[in-house]
C-alpha cells in the first residue's frame, strides 16, 4: 500500500513516516518523505535521536516549527544539594532502622517491668483491730494514747490526750505503724487522714498534727520538722481530712502526696504525732485530739490510661492489670509493626522513582508523591525546630523521667506513636470528617444522586475512607480542605498543650508543629505515615536511653540525631515556603487555578509547510469543507502566533513548567503533570 500523502510503500494501517490513516479518502502523488526533525532529546527518557519518534519510547517528536528541547546542565548546586538530600533519606532510614531493632530489644525488659508491678497500703485505718498501730509519747511524760470504740468517722479512732501541764511546757505522742513496699519502682504513694479537735486545754498555746513518713523507727524530730504534712487548730473541730494542693493543676486533693518518701523498695514507718506548747501558769485541762481512716497506700507508677479528648481529656479506663499490659504491648508492637510493612510495600515504586530522578530535577524531588520522602523531609524539619528551641531555652530532662520506673518510661515512648496518634489524628481529625462525609452523603442518598457505577451502600461506606487518612491533596475540593485545615489546627495546638504538664511551656510550640507535621501525612499519606513520624522521634529516643545514654552506640546516637540540624535547616525553609504556597494554591478563587483552554487549529490547510495538497483526478484540487465563520469575526491581518501540530501527535501540546514533562492527566478542569505532580 501506498502511502496517499507521503507516497511511503507500506503494509498496514497507519503509515510508519507520517502516521496518516491508510483508509485516508484523499488520494495524492508520491512525495519524497520529509525528513524529521534532527538531534532532539526525548522528553520523556531522554533518547537523543534524529526523527519524527523515538526509538527507545514512542513518544513523537517535536512539531518542525518547535525547536527541540535543549540538554539541560545540572548545576554544581543541585548537585550538592541532591548528594545531601539522598544523605539525609539514608540517615532517616537508618534511624527507622535502629528504632525498630531497639523496639524489638525493649521488650522483654518491658514484659519484666510488667510482672514486677505491685500495689501495698497500710492496715487497719479505722483502729479496729488490735494490735494494728502502737502508740509511743515523744515526751517522757504527759501523752498517752488510746483506741475508742464509738464517736469516730466512723465507728472506732485513735485518741491522743495531751496533759494541761504549765508551761512553757511541750507535750507530744504518736501513732505508728511499719510497711513494706517492693516490686517495680518508683512509687506513687499517698496518706489519707482525718482528724479532731475534741478539747483545747485551757492554757493551750499552739497546737500540731502532723504526718511522718520515715525509713526509720523511733519519735520523729522534737520540733516535729521533717514532715510531709501538718496543721495547727487553735480550738475544737469536726472531723476534717487532711488536704493538699496538687502543683500540677492547682486542686485541692483529700490526701498528702508521700511518693518522694517511699521512691524505693524497702521497710517504712507512718507516724502520726500530735504535739501541744502550753503557756505558764497552773494546771490545765488536757487537749485531746482524734485521728481516724489513716492510711498510706502505694503502687509502682505505672498505668494503662484510655482517655478521648473532647477538647479536655475524658478518662474512660484506668488500669495495673498485667494482663491489660501484655495485650496493650502487643497490640502497639503489631499496628507499628504493620504501619513499617504498609509503608514499605505502598511506597517502593515511589521512592525508585524519587531516588532515580536526577539532579537537574531537584524541585521534583522534593514535591515527590513518597511517603518515605514526606516523612524523611517533615521529620527533619521538625527535629531542627525542636532542637534549636531546645538549645535556647536551656530545656532540662523531664522530672517525670526519674519519677517512673525505666520500664514503663521505654514502654510509654514505644506506646505513643500508635496511641497518640489515634487520640489526636484519628478522632480528632479522621472522626469529624467521616461524620461530615456521612452526612452529605446521606443527603445525596435521600435526594437520589448516588453516583452511577455504585449502590447507595457503597457510597455511604465510602465515607470510612476518612479514619485511616490519606489521599488528600491541594487539588481535592474546598468542601474538605477547608474542614481538614480547621481539625488539622485545632488538634495540632491541642495535642502541643497537652505536653506542657510534663515538658514545660518551651516543648509546646515544636509539639505543635510535629503535630501539623503528623496531621499533614496523615490526610496526605495515610495514619501509617503519621504513626512513622512519630516512631522516628520517640522510639529512637527511647533506645538511647535502653543502650545508655553514655555508652558508645548512645553517645554516637545522640551526636547523630545532632548532626541532623544541618539538613534540618534547609528542609525548615523548604517548608515555610512551601506551606505559602500550598495556601495560595488552596485559597486562591477556582478560575485563576484553572488553565486556559487550548485554542483550536487555526482555519486553513492542516499538512505541515513542504507538503503539496493532493488533488483529484478530474485535477480539482482539493480543499477542505468550507466552515462557518468564526464569531466574532477575525481582525483583517490577523497572524496566529501558534501553528497547529504535527500530524499524528496530540491535538493540545503540554509541557510541564517546572519539570519540563510532556505527559499531564486532566483533573477537575486542572492540568496536572505526571513526574511532579504539579497542578498548572
Amino acid at each position: 500500500m501506498v502511502c496517499s500523502r507521503c507516497g511511503t510503500t507500506f503494509e498496514g494501517r497507519f503509515c510508519p513516516n507520517c502516521g496518516t490513516p491508510a483508509s485516508a479518502p484523499p488520494p495524492m502523488p508520491a512525495a519524497a518523505p520529509v525528513p524529521g526533525p534532527m538531534n532532539l532529546r526525548c522528553s520523556r527518557c531522554g533518547t537523543v535521536y534524529a526523527g519524527r519518534f523515538c526509538p527507545t519510547c514512542g513518544l513523537p517528536a517535536w512539531s518542525p516549527w518547535m525547536p527541540p528541547p535543549p540538554i539541560p546542565r545540572t548545576s554544581v548546586g543541585y548537585v550538592l544539594l541532591n548528594l545531601a538530600w539522598i544523605l539525609s533519606l539514608i540517615i532517616v532510614i537508618a534511624m527507622l532502622a535502629i528504632s525498630t531493632v531497639g523496639m524489638f530489644a525493649m521488650l522483654p525488659t518491658i514484659g519484666d517491668g510488667i510482672g514486677a508491678i505491685q500495689q501495698g497500703a497500710t492496715a487497719d485505718s479505722g483502729f479496729d483491730a488490735p494490735n494494728a498501730w502502737t502508740f509511743n509519747w515523744s515526751t517522757p511524760i504527759g501523752a498517752t494514747g488510746s483506741v475508742q470504740a464509738s464517736g469516730g468517722n466512723p465507728d472506732g479512732y485513735g485518741e491522743v490526750q495531751l496533759e494541761g501541764r504549765p508551761g512553757p511546757a511541750i507535750v507530744s505522742g504518736y501513732w505508728w505503724q511499719v510497711l513494706g513496699a517492693n516490686g517495680s519502682h518508683p512509687f506513687l504513694a499517698a496518706v489519707r487522714l482525718d482528724y479532731r479537735v475534741f478539747q483545747t486545754s485551757t492554757i493551750l498555746s499552739n497546737l500540731k498534727i502532723a504526718i511522718f513518713v520515715e525509713s526509720t523507727a523511733g519519735p520523729p524530730a522534737a520540733d516535729l520538722s521533717g514532715n510531709v504534712w501538718s496543721v495547727s487548730p487553735t480550738q475544737a473541730t469536726n472531723w476534717t481530712p487532711a488536704t493538699a494542693v496538687y502543683a500540677p493543676t492547682g486542686e485541692t486533693l483529700d490526701l498528702v502526696d508521700v511518693s518522694s518518701k517511699v521512691a524505693r523498695g524497702g521497710t517504712y514507718y507512718l507516724k502520726v504525732a500530735a504535739q501541744a506548747l502550753n503557756r505558764p501558769g497552773g494546771p490545765g485541762t488536757p487537749t485531746i485530739v482524734g485521728i481516724d481512716n489513716v492510711r498510706l497506700t502505694w503502687r509502682t507508677n505505672a498505668f494503662i490510661e484510655v482517655y478521648v479528648i473532647v477538647p479536655v481529656p475524658i478518662l474512660l479506663s484506668f488500669t495495673q492489670s498485667p494482663t491489660a499490659f501484655y495485650i496493650w504491648t502487643a497490640a502497639v508492637v503489631a499496628v507499628t509493626s504493620a504501619s513499617l510493612v504498609v509503608l514499605a510495600l505502598r511506597d517502593r515504586r515511589k521512592l525508585w522513582a524519587a531516588l532515580r530522578t536526577s539532579s537537574e530535577h531537584m524541585p521534583a524531588k522534593l514535591r515527590s508523591r513518597s511517603a518515605t520522602v514526606a516523612i524523611m523531609q517533615t521529620f527533619l524539619a521538625v527535629t531542627f525546630l525542636s532542637l534549636v528551641i531546645a538549645i535556647f531555652s536551656e530545656a532540662q530532662e523531664p522530672t517525670f523521667f526519674q519519677t517512673i520506673p525505666a520500664w514503663y518510661l521505654l514502654f510509654s515512648l514505644v506506646n505513643a506513636p500508635v496511641y497518640e496518634e489515634v487520640v489526636f489524628r484519628v478522632l480528632m481529625i479522621g472522626v469529624p470528617l467521616m461524620a461530615g462525609s456521612l452526612y452529605l452523603r446521606s443527603r445525596d442518598i435521600a435526594r437520589g444522586r448516588v453516583p452511577a457505577g455504585t449502590t447507595a451502600g457503597r457510597h455511604l461506606t465510602g465515607s470510612l475512607r476518612y479514619l485511616l487518612g490519606g489521599g488528600m491533596n491541594r487539588t481535592s475540593s474546598r468542601t474538605i480542605l477547608l474542614p481538614a485545615f480547621l481539625f488539622l489546627v485545632a488538634s495540632s495546638t491541642i495535642f502541643g498543650l497537652a505536653h506542657a504538664p510534663g515538658y514545660g511551656d518551651w516543648k509546646v510550640l515544636p509539639v505543635t508543629i510535629a503535630g501539623l507535621a503528623m496531621g499533614y501525612l496523615f490526610l496526605r499519606h495515610g495514619l501509617h505515615a503519621a504513626i512513622i513520624f512519630h516512631f522516628a522521634t520517640d522510639v529512637f529516643i527511647a533506645t538511647s536511653l535502653f543502650v545508655g545514654s553514655g555508652s558508645a552506640l548512645g553517645i554516637a546516637m545522640n551526636l547523630g540525631f545532632l548532626a541532623l540540624l544541618i539538613p534540618g535547616a534547609g528542609f525548615f525553609a523548604y517548608y515555610i515556603l512551601y506551606v505559602f504556597r500550598l495556601t495560595w494554591d488552596v485559597l486562591r478563587p477556582r478560575a485563576s487555578r484553572s488553565p486556559a483552554g487550548p485554542s483550536g487549529p487555526p482555519m486553513g490547510a492542516s499538512f505541515p509547510a513542504g507538503v503539496p495538497r493532493p488533488t483529484y483526478p478530474q485535477g480539482v484540487a482539493w480543499a477542505p469543507a468550507p466552515a462557518a465563520p468564526p464569531t466574532p469575526t477575525v481582525p483583517a491581518g490577523y497572524t496566529p502566533t501558534t501553528r497547529p501540530p504535527g500530524y499524528g501527535t496530540s491535538p493540545v501540546e503540554y509541557r510541564c513548567p517546572r519539570c519540563a514533562w510532556v505527559e499531564a492527566a486532566y483533573e477537575n478542569g486542572r492540568f496536572r503533570c505526571l513526574r511532579c505532580g504539579y497542578v498548572a
